[in-house]
């Protein structure tokens, strides 16, 4: 299930009648495009649903154009960021876009992927 505007897409993942997961991806300017809400139920985790997330996401990252791809993600978020890296993101600095508030980057990581 998909729900896009011009600048960006959300999606959810429904397993039978529940929504377990979800993922988007908006436009921070031209030809850069950030992932943002990437999440999975943890008893859903380690099913490949993250992974198919992130093809979904990569897919319409071409489709609009984008070079590359941010997201930024907790530095607790060990899971995530293991996804991440085996799909072929590293860190990167902070990006002036970035949502996460002042107080909380110094646990942030930034992360890019090029296309």
């Amino acid at each position: 299930m998909s729900s896009m505007s011009k600048g960006g897409v959300f999606y959810l993942i429904q397993v039978e009648d529940k929504i377990v997961g979800m993922g988007a991806l908006r436009k921070l300017k031209e030809g850069i495009g950030e992932i943002k809400r990437m999440y999975i139920k943890p008893e859903y985790q380690g099913k490949g649903l993250g992974k198919k997330m992130l093809q979904l996401l990569f897919n319409r990252s071409m489709e609009y154009g984008f070079s590359a791809i941010y997201l930024e993600t907790g530095s607790f978020m060990t899971t995530a960021q293991h996804l991440y890296r085996s799909a072929g993101f590293y860190n990167r600095e902070e990006y002036p876009e970035t949502e996460v508030p002042q107080q909380l980057r110094h646990v942030w990581l930034f992360m890019e992927k090029r296309l």
